[in-house]
């Protein structure tokens, strides 16, 4: 919702507008104190835009006043580096191991970050996850990493699976 706040009790109505390289568009007109409009942002492109208000008076006498806006409707990225210190799924895993992972947004910041294990709760984390394996039984495991960003979007790394093996193989004699 766009708003424009004014103690002028003359004021006939507000014009709303948004603009960016490609021209000036008229997002909705108001003729009711207080002054608004909704803004349906999900099929714009990502970017900065002009918001433009423009009162009217009585007379005809034309106040504006603006103010910008980001528009971010892209998820962030999220992928897993390395796990254990080498590409996931590359080495069988033991005990306590890093999860190492990036996220990313292009035009707001990531806000959250948290992980899966095997499709379980999403737990807090931040660009590296210490991951207890010693507590799962031996065998393939999933992680999943998700990130959200500043404007609410979520996005996800890829499933990536990762033997895991915590049995001590017996000694031989």
């Amino acid at each position: 919702t766009v708003t424009y706040n004014t103690s002028e009790a003359d004021i006939e109505r507000v014009v709303f507008e948004y603009g960016s390289g490609a021209g000036t568009y008229t997002i909705g007109i108001d003729t009711t104190s207080p002054f608004n409009t909704s803004w349906n942002t999900t099929n714009m492109i990502d970017g900065t835009y002009t918001i433009l208000a423009t009162a009217v008076d009585g007379v005809g006498l034309s106040y504006a006043t603006s103010s910008t806006s980001v528009v971010d409707n892209t998820a962030p990225i999220a992928n897993i580096t390395s796990v254990d210190g080498s590409l996931p799924g590359a080495k069988v895993v033991i005990g306590s191991v890093p999860v190492v992972y990036t996220v990313s947004d292009a035009v707001t910041s990531v806000a959250a970050q948290a992980i899966s294990i095997d499709g379980g709760t999403w737990t807090t984390a931040s660009s590296q996850y210490i991951w207890n394996t010693s507590v799962l039984s031996d065998g393939a495991h999933t992680l999943q990493i998700q990130a959200t960003d500043a404007m609410g979007n979520v996005g996800y790394s890829s499933l990536r699976t990762i033997e895991v093996n915590n049995t001590q193989a017996g000694v031989v004699i």
